[in-house]
């Protein structure tokens, strides 16, 4: 099953840094649109909506910072939400703090080292789905019933939640299905906060917004040099949430070799590091949701049966119940 790659706009006139950082960047699950000068730059935002844009300060025709800070300016403009990185030749402290103050969301300074890039840009893409959950939640909070009740208030909800505090109890794994925004993640939290792992994390991740490459290193981590631009050791959300929760958002657009990962991970408490011939013991509860109607997509061949009889305790969701 594939993820679209997440769209990305790399504004730069040096050739040999596309060379080295378009293929990065793709491997590690964007969508890279290059524009070499700022008419192209302006071209493509015209042409598409960008999410995360790098731009490079210093570009033609005149090569000028100013120019580059003004063009920032109007990016961030056009779209309030995008999240722009900064890549510049020039480390002048003034341009950085000029940038930040524009909206510049970091700056980096050539040469880049790749792994910094991809913890920018990753930490960027967290940061715009984050603002798209907070919005679709405000929409909901937003929507009142016509006699002034807030959705969320209904006995079949409060009836979840009451649930989802009985099952906190235990450390089983639990399947939450329903239709988006009926409180799936709400329920996830409570499971967790009444759990006697409150006080460890509880970490999420949408696994329908990343590529395949980019989820599993995600997940289990990686370690140096299992792939390009993997200069460093980087602790999957499994171990960082080792004695806590694990909310594995949309987990039916997961593909099945992920799965397969996944439903160790449950089973035997360990994970294994992308290139990495060891693997690691943990100790996380896992909690899942999915829009999907999972018995079609076992019928189909795209999830695995013992990954959804993994779940101990499952609740189905419907836009009555919130």
């Amino acid at each position: 099953m594939s993820t679209a790659p997440f769209p990305l706009l790399l504004v730069e006139d040096d050739s040999a840094f596309r060379r080295v950082y378009v293929p990065l960047l793709r491997d590690a699950g964007f969508e890279v649109t290059e524009a070499a000068d700022r008419p192209s730059a302006r071209a493509a935002l015209e042409k598409s909506t960008f999410p995360l844009v790098l731009l490079d300060l210093m570009l033609p025709p005149d090569g000028s910072a100013e120019k580059g800070l003004e063009e920032l300016e109007g990016i961030v403009a056009r779209g309030p939400g995008t999240k722009v990185i900064v890549v510049s030749g020039v480390g002048d402290v003034r341009h950085m703090l000029q940038a930040v103050k524009l909206g510049a969301y970091d700056f980096l300074t050539k040469p880049v080292d790749p792994d910094a890039l991809l913890i920018v840009v990753q930490r960027a893409m967290a940061r715009v789905l984050l603002e798209r959950q907070v919005e679709v939640l405000k929409t909901r909070l937003e929507e009142a019933k016509p006699d002034g009740t807030m959705m969320g208030q209904s006995p079949a909800f409060l009836q979840a939640l009451a649930m989802a505090e009985r099952i906190a109890g235990s450390d089983l794994p639990v399947l939450i299905t329903g239709e988006n925004g009926t409180g799936k993640e709400l329920l996830a939290r409570t499971v967790h906060q009444k759990s006697r792992r409150r006080d460890a994390p509880f970490l999420c991740v949408n696994c329908g917004a990343l590529a395949e490459t980019l989820l599993e290193s995600t997940l289990f981590g990686h370690i140096r040099g299992s792939f390009t631009g993997a200069t460093r050791d980087r602790k999957g959300l499994f171990v960082e949430a080792d004695g806590g929760s694990i909310f594995l958002d949309e987990i039916g657009d997961m593909t099945p070799a992920l799965q397969v990962k996944v439903l160790r991970a449950i089973e035997y408490g360990e994970v294994l590091p992308v290139g990495a011939d060891k693997p690691l013991k943990v100790d996380v509860r896992v909690v899942s949701a999915t829009n999907k109607d999972l018995m079609e997509a076992q019928r189909e061949g795209a999830f695995r049966e013992d990954l959804c009889g993994s779940a101990r305790a499952t609740w189905r969701f419907s836009p009555s119940t919130s």
